[in-house]
């Protein structure tokens, strides 16, 4: 029952994610997003939480912020008129799920999001743990149904959103990384297909570049 109650949660938090997306845009600039240099993540200020194994909620030591940012996408998303814009995110809380989502995917127990809710009282801009994340090249080759389910660690169009007088489905999630000098990066990407077809046609990648705001003055 456990183990199903993880899977409907991560459902639950993908179509969140969708509807923040759509719904809390930003037009703060952002600079290009570039690929982390190389650093120890054992150094890190959440080193040491990403170690946590008690589930529970845990303020994080700072917060982090940061603007969201369009990378690449192909599809129906490029074409698309209106679309997202940058976004703005906050991080100051993390989550520790009682056991993995998937075998393979110890990692994505750790979960990084905002205290505040929406109002189906999901964690807002959430984002699954990954000590490395997908380069956009390696996520734009993923198009097929197989290649989707192999990133996610289980079948996610098996809970997907259907698009409303559309014959399509859409999946979209986010991850976090520890980066350089505290920093924490992230990548979000959203896939479509067709009904019941295997093939996948649309891809948004988001990334950012988190920084941890000054610690006020006591």
């Amino acid at each position: 029952m456990k183990s199903r109650l993880s899977h409907i949660i991560l459902a639950t938090v993908l179509t969140a994610l969708g509807t923040f997306t759509s719904t809390s845009q930003t037009n703060r600039p952002a600079g290009l997003i570039l690929p982390p240099a190389d650093s120890d993540a054992r150094t890190h200020i959440l080193a040491s939480l990403l170690t946590t194994n008690e589930p529970g909620e845990y303020s994080l030591p700072r917060v982090w912020v940061g603007a969201e940012k369009v990378t690449v996408e192909i599809g129906s998303f490029r074409t698309k008129e209106g679309g997202p814009t940058n976004q703005w995110l906050k991080f100051d809380q993390l989550m520790v799920g009682r056991q993995s989502l998937h075998p393979k995917q110890r990692e994505d127990r750790f979960i990084i999001s905002r205290r505040e809710k929406n109002r189906g009282e999901n964690p807002i801009g959430a984002s699954f743990y990954r000590a490395s994340l997908p380069s956009d090249s390696e996520l734009m080759g993923m198009r097929d149904f197989q290649s989707v389910s192999n990133l996610f660690g289980w079948n996610p169009f098996a809970h997907a959103t259907n698009l409303i007088g559309a014959n399509s489905q859409w999946v979209s999630i986010r991850y976090f990384a520890l980066g350089p000098s505290d920093t924490i990066e992230t990548v979000q990407v959203t896939f479509m297909k067709r009904g019941n077809e295997s093939q996948i046609d649309n891809i948004r990648v988001s990334r950012s570049r988190l920084h941890p705001e000054p610690k006020a003055e006591q």
